[in-house]
């Protein structure tokens, strides 16, 4: 992984992958995390990576492209958690890796780069990204899915509660057959 982002992945987000390695979504499922997201296998991840850093590239105009390549060259040089949320051209940096996706093509993304804010998590969409990171890192967010969902009762639960994170709902269990 590092080779190929050149930066090296925060520990939770390492052993989330060793572990796990995300989820294949299917019709039925619901999401894991907040905001409909779903974790993605670490191939998925960096195919998604390498296809929005080629978009990047092929959207930009070809007698702009030194200009883009050494903006993108200067933003991979600033700390995690600097954001660029007002560009005219999408940016996606190498240094930044997907970590989940939705079904509308948004999703979480890891800022790789060094800093304090290594590993944060920022949400994007097929329009760009947000301007600050959501997360601070992914131990934090599966530390919140875990509390909430923990603090669910067993009377909530019995009467089929039904619990929001974000924009996410939990649903209450169904009925018994």
């Amino acid at each position: 992984m590092e080779e190929t982002t050149g930066a090296e992945l925060p520990t939770d987000l390492a052993a989330w992958w060793g572990r796990r390695h995300g989820l294949r979504r299917s019709p039925s499922s619901g999401s894991l995390f907040p905001d409909r997201y779903n974790p993605l296998p670490l191939g998925d991840a960096l195919q998604h990576r390498a296809l929005f850093l080629d978009t990047a590239r092929r959207t930009c105009p070809p007698e702009l492209l030194p200009q883009f390549e050494a903006f993108q060259e200067r933003c991979t040089r600033q700390p995690a958690g600097t954001l660029y949320p007002g560009e005219a051209l999408l940016l996606w940096l190498p240094a930044w890796i997907p970590i989940a996706h939705d079904a509308a093509g948004g999703g979480l993304f890891a800022d790789l780069r060094a800093g304090r804010h290594h590993g944060c998590l920022i949400r994007y969409t097929d329009h760009g990204h947000a301007p600050e990171a959501a997360w601070p890192n992914l131990a934090t967010l599966l530390t919140h899915v875990a509390d909430t969902l923990e603090s669910l009762d067993d009377a909530d639960r019995a009467a089929g509660a039904t619990v929001r994170i974000g924009r996410w709902t939990v649903p209450g269990p169904g009925p018994l057959e």
